[in-house]
C-alpha cells in the first residue's frame, strides 16, 4: 500500500526546516536594534559625555543551530557600571545593570517576532 501525497508532505517539511534559520534570524535583527537603542537611551545615570552610549553595540550571530543576539558596551569601564566592581581608587555602591535590563525588558518583544516571523500569528 502506497500513501499518495507523501512526497509532498516530505517536501513541505523540509521547505519549512529550511525556512526556520533564516526566520529566526531576521527576527533577531529585528529586535537587536531595538535592544541597542534601549541600552542607549535608558540608563540610571547622568551622562556626561556620549562615549559610553556611542559604544553600546547589538548584533546577531548564528553558529549552526544556535542564533544568539549580543550586546556589549565597548568602553573600559562599562564592566564596572554593570556590575558595581572596584575599580582603581574608585568604588560603585550600585550596580546598575542597564545592558541586562535592556535584554529582559526585549525578551517579550523576541518572543513576539519570533511568533510573527515563524507564522505562529502576530
Amino acid at each position: 500500500m502506497r500513501l499518495s501525497g507523501l512526497s509532498d508532505v516530505l517536501r513541505n517539511i523540509d521547505r519549512e526546516m529550511a525556512r526556520q534559520p533564516q526566520a529566526v534570524q531576521t527576527a533577531c535583527e529585528v529586535v537587536e536594534r531595538l535592544i541597542e537603542n534601549e541600552a542607549r537611551t535608558r540608563h540610571p545615570w547622568t551622562t556626561r559625555n556620549s562615549h559610553l552610549a556611542n559604544s553600546i553595540f547589538a548584533g546577531t550571530e548564528a553558529t549552526g543551530d544556535k542564533t544568539s543576539i549580543i550586546l556589549s558596551a565597548g568602553m573600559p569601564y562599562a564592566v564596572f557600571l554593570e556590575l558595581g566592581m572596584e575599580r582603581g581608587w574608585r568604588k560603585y555602591k550600585q550596580d546598575y545593570q542597564w545592558l541586562r535590563l535592556a535584554v529582559n525588558k526585549m525578551i517579550p518583544v523576541l518572543r513576539r517576532a519570533l511568533k510573527h516571523h515563524l507564522g505562529g500569528g502576530s
